[in-house]
């Protein structure tokens, strides 16, 4: 466990201390101040630090040679060596000599340095070896023992004063360092960087995923972080998928640099339910935020991120998941500031459930299921226009579809309306059980109210009407059908192959940005209970 002080945050001048206990992640998105962040860190423990700058050269020399160790490691720690300075002196240079003067934006050029130290400590260490009669491992040792782990199909040859890379799936023949690829060179680098700083060093990363593939980034820093448990890692990144794979780590997410020395930031908590990546995701985009059901392939997501374009919508499964996120997010509301609320299909709830739904923040669509939008009269005019059909005898096609269709489903509706409320009485009964004598005598309580056919008559009732009247929004209100545009039936009034054309006609009329494609949106939200 490590205590630092952050650096300034706005209307909060000094930044807070946080204790860390193996890592921090600081995230946000480009421009928003994280090098300069993990600057302040540095300067304000420059001699427990070792930055690892985003901005740095890759060029790995051939071949290095020896040198003492003091002046190796103070060629790699400070940037320069001089035999007339104290280690403190050093110290003091290092702004003007490692950095040139600009913490900030100069970029590293190391690697020759870094190379150098490497080979001194080997040097020093097969002299305690040979001394001692003993083999222990050196640096180099460690250091080849993670790359290889991490490329599994290469492997290092080290030898005087020179590092080779050898693949063992082909016969070729090694090739020298300078022709490593900038990924096995990255990895070499970040690696050594590492081993070589001293024994409990606050270790700031800039960018730890820069020219690195996705699938080795988590791989290569749990084995760089469990090779140097007595330090502390600081990571600065943009990219949600490595804050996400630092697990049980602190995050800060960074809005923008404010001023020289103060910034806008927030840290993180863990007393969300929400899942890390997406929290991360949403505060990056510091738009309203609208919980919705299905996934990102799901006609939910592909409809409601046009229509409501000025929210970052987030699709997180079912029901209980909307309002699960919904309500985590919403109680976080005093570390982001920002809007949010959920939208669900009614599917087969009451208008009492419904404004319950609304007065917490969650919309509620009017028609049972998202679907059934893309149902509705206007819409399916606006297809019918698209098409070059006749929009009329379209929209009376689809309606006589429905209704007949509808008719037909009659007694599969009312039975699953029923079977709905005996799910919903059920699980009210199983909640309020604190023991199982509770549970014993509310489930003989709710067997004893259960009345199948009150819920199957009450719903027939509702749906004879509806044909009766022949009201169509009421037929899209109870009729619970995902699959109606699906139908061969439907897609052929649209003289078209299947649902999904259908579908793909519709967000094209929504991707037009016409006053087709308003009125669509509009009509869609003219359908959602807000």
């Amino acid at each position: 466990m490590r205590e630092i002080s952050l650096p300034g945050k706005t209307n909060c001048n000094p930044g807070q201390t946080i204790k860390i206990e193996k890592s921090l992640v600081v995230v946000g998105a480009n421009g928003s101040g994280k090098t300069r962040f993990g600057a302040q860190i540095e300067n304000g423990y420059n001699k427990e630090t070792h930055r690892i700058s985003a901005q740095k050269s890759l060029v790995m020399p051939n071949s290095t040679n020896t040198t003492s160790i003091v002046q190796a490691e103070n060629n790699f720690l400070w940037g320069t060596h001089s035999d007339m300075w104290d280690e403190e002196t050093h110290i003091l240079n290092k702004k003007q000599h490692k950095w040139k003067g600009n913490l900030s934006t100069q970029p590293l050029d190391d690697f020759s340095k870094l190379l150098q130290l490497l080979f001194s400590y080997e040097f020093k260490d097969l002299i305690k070896n040979k001394n001692s009669g003993e083999r222990i491992s050196t640096r180099l040792d460690k250091i080849k023992e993670i790359w290889e782990e991490v490329l599994v199909h290469k492997t290092l040859e080290i030898g005087s004063g020179s590092i080779r890379t050898i693949s063992r799936l082909k016969n070729n023949d090694p090739y020298n360092s300078s022709e490593m690829s900038d990924g096995e060179r990255v990895i070499f680098y970040l690696i050594a960087q590492v081993a070589c700083v001293r024994e409990g060093t606050l270790i700031i990363i800039d960018e730890p995923e820069m020219h690195l593939h996705k699938s080795i980034v988590t791989v290569l820093w749990d084995a760089i972080e469990n090779s140097r448990t007595d330090c502390v890692f600081v990571y600065l990144t943009h990219d949600l998928d490595f804050a996400a794979s630092r697990q049980n780590s602190k995050k800060i997410w960074l809005k923008e640099f404010a001023s020289e020395n103060l910034f806008d930031y927030e840290v993180i908590e863990n007393q969300t339910t929400l899942p890390e990546k997406l929290f991360l995701e949403i505060l990056g985009s510091r738009k309203p935020v609208l919980f919705i059901e299905g996934d990102i392939s799901s006609l939910d997501f592909r409809l409601y991120s046009k229509v409501f374009s000025e929210y970052t919508v987030m699709p997180v499964g079912p029901c209980s998941k909307v309002v699960e996120s919904y309500k985590a997010f919403k109680a976080m509301v005093s570390i982001h500031r920002i809007e949010s609320h959920g939208v669900v299909d009614r599917d087969r709830r009451e208008d009492l459930a419904v404004s319950n739904f609304r007065n917490t923040g969650i919309f509620v669509t009017k028609l049972a299921e998202s679907e059934n939008f893309l149902l509705l009269e206007k819409i399916v005019k606006l297809v019918a226009r698209e098409l070059e059909l006749d929009e009329e005898i379209t929209f009376n096609s689809v309606r006589e579809f429905v209704f007949d269709k509808l008719e037909h489903d009659i007694e599969k509706e009312c039975y699953e309306y029923s079977l709905y409320k005996i799910n919903e009485q059920s699980s009210r009964y199983i909640k309020k059980t604190k023991n199982f004598e509770d549970l014993k005598n509310n489930l003989i309580e709710f067997k004893n109210g259960l009345s199948p056919e009150k819920y199957y008559v009450a719903h027939h009732q509702i749906v004879v009407e509806t044909l009766k009247n022949k009201n169509y929004n009421d037929a899209l209100k109870h009729f619970n059908d995902k699959y109606l545009i699906f139908n061969p039936e439907f897609t052929k009034i649209f003289k078209l192959a299947d649902g999904a054309e259908y579908i793909t006609t519709c967000l094209h009329i929504l991707n037009s940005k016409t006053s087709q494609s308003k009125a669509m949106s509009e009509e869609i939200k003219q359908n959602i209970i807000m």
